[in-house]
């Protein structure tokens, strides 16, 4: 179950990628689209820990 939900969770952030430059403020718009405090963030978070 575990691995099925992080690759779930990791797609949509890969999705959010696709066509996107690697540039500096790829970064801010990552930060805005999964905050720290956000629920994929803290849900990828916790998928790793186990």
């Amino acid at each position: 179950m575990a691995q099925a939900e992080f690759e779930k969770l990791i797609t949509v952030v890969a999705e959010t990628l696709v066509g996107q430059k690697i540039e500096p403020n790829l970064a801010t718009k990552l930060e805005k689209a999964f905050p720290v405090n956000g629920e994929i963030f803290k849900s990828l978070v916790a998928l790793c820990r186990e």
